[in-house]
């Protein structure tokens, strides 16, 4: 019922929408074009109120900031800032609040929703699988909620959700990069500051690394005795080891948040077309 929370969800929900304008396309190849475009433009104003929301919030955090009592990552962040104020080159400055706070809504957000969506979609689509899954969950669970040490013995929900990850591929263009050094890759030679495009398509449906590329196959992620294997083709948002929040290094996010739900979600109820 918040209206700004509201705004806030439309927003991110309406750039995910526009992202996958052909124009938008066009500019990220092409940025000279943009003169010619509009899509980047609705972006930049959606992205430009949401870091003003932001701004607005760390702004009211700093009137009763408490070094000993943290509410949030706002003043953890805020705090770290004032300790590093005489550091010019630091990086706990306002641009960059804004940015994590902005891109926690929009990567941590809406990619679990979407992921979750597709989870929905996909076990209505493939009813045994989605059997199966509940089998594993009353097995395991029981009565119980999910938590974090039964995934070593879920094997088989874990598959799924990666299956559900690679099969959906909802950023196939994952995001535009750039260069900061001089880069040689498979002997190209990629300079400084160049813009990069990957596509992450070409490798979640690669057929020398899928069985069945082109269908919803959750063996591609077990062993022939049915436990989880880790694949390095699976890169549903890229490759590198980011950092995690509460997580080690890792190649790609933690499907944790969306197996719990859809653990609950499949534990009480079975989805059919008609549902």
């Amino acid at each position: 019922e918040d209206p700004q929370f509201i705004r806030l969800l439309y927003l991110i929900t309406e750039n995910i929408r526009v992202s996958g304008y052909p124009s938008v396309a066009v500019y990220n190849m092409f940025p000279a074009l943009g003169f010619l475009l509009k899509g980047h433009k609705m972006l930049l104003r959606n992205r430009d109120e949401m870091r003003a929301f932001v701004q607005i919030t760390f702004i009211e955090h700093l009137k009763n900031l408490d070094k000993n009592d943290q509410r949030s990552l706002i003043d953890a962040f805020l705090i770290k800032q004032q300790e590093e104020k005489n550091d010019s080159d630091g990086y706990f400055h306002n641009e960059n609040l804004k940015t994590l706070v902005t891109n926690l809504f929009t990567a941590g957000m809406e990619t679990t929703s979407t992921t979750l969506r597709w989870g929905f979609l996909l076990m209505m689509k493939h009813p045994k699988i989605q059997e199966k899954v509940q089998d594993e969950i009353a097995r395991v669970l029981g009565s119980n909620p999910p938590r974090t040490e039964h995934r070593t013995k879920m094997p088989y929900m874990d598959a799924v959700v990666h299956e559900i990850q690679r099969f959906a591929n909802i950023l196939p263009l994952n995001l535009p990069h750039e260069t900061t050094v001089d880069v040689t890759l498979k002997g190209y030679f990629i300079p400084k500051d160049t813009y990069i495009i990957p596509l992450l398509t070409s490798v979640l449906r690669d057929q020398s690394q899928w069985e069945k590329p082109d269908v919803f196959y959750p063996e591609h992620f077990l062993d022939s005795e049915g436990k989880f294997v880790k694949k390095e083709a699976f890169m549903p948002f890229s490759a590198g080891f980011p950092v995690w929040l509460n997580y080690p290094p890792s190649p790609h996010p933690p499907p944790t948040d969306v197996r719990a739900v859809m653990a609950e979600w499949l534990s009480c109820l079975a989805t059919t077309p008609d549902v």
